[in-house]
């Protein structure tokens, strides 16, 4: 029973898909709506001379036109990207050499900065070393006159 019953739903599953695929497939007939004019299949050519008819032959150079046009507007839009593109690029160059440019100033401000505050350290190591000299020779001078009147006592 089970097995009719499986077999009846795939038939029945089957002549559905198959009848759905009839519809979708119809013709969209002759001349009004479709895609070739009246009198096209049988070779007729009534009001009209060279191998398309009129309305035929100037939706194909329309349909052409714009196609020409659609890629010239996307070739447009192309170059003007491209164009805006490089302006960025310049412009972030520009940029990026203005902050550097700022760096190096920075830099060699805190260069000059540094090389005077190291001069004044050096400046003042030679002051300490000169005032400890000066102190090193009063005290010499003070211990040559305690010599000397050691000296003379002992005379």
């Amino acid at each position: 029973m089970r097995k009719k019953i499986m077999i009846w739903c795939f038939v029945v599953s089957l002549s559905l898909v198959f009848s759905s695929s009839g519809v979708l497939a119809k013709d969209k007939g002759k001349g009004r709506g479709g895609d070739e004019p009246s009198g096209w299949s049988k070779g007729e050519k009534k009001g009209w001379q060279g191998d398309a008819p009129p309305g035929l032959s100037t939706e194909r150079e329309g349909k052409e036109q714009k196609q020409k046009q659609k890629r010239e507007r996307e070739r447009e839009r192309e170059r003007e990207g491209e164009l805006e593109k490089e302006k960025q690029e310049r412009e972030a160059v520009k940029e990026r050499r203005k902050r550097e440019e700022e760096w190096d100033k920075e830099k060699r401000k805190k260069e000059k900065e540094t090389d005077k505050e190291r001069r004044e350290a050096l400046e003042k190591e030679k002051e300490r070393q000169k005032a400890e000299i000066e102190k090193a020779k009063a005290e010499q001078e003070k211990e040559k006159a305690k010599w000397e009147n050691d000296r003379k006592k002992k005379k």
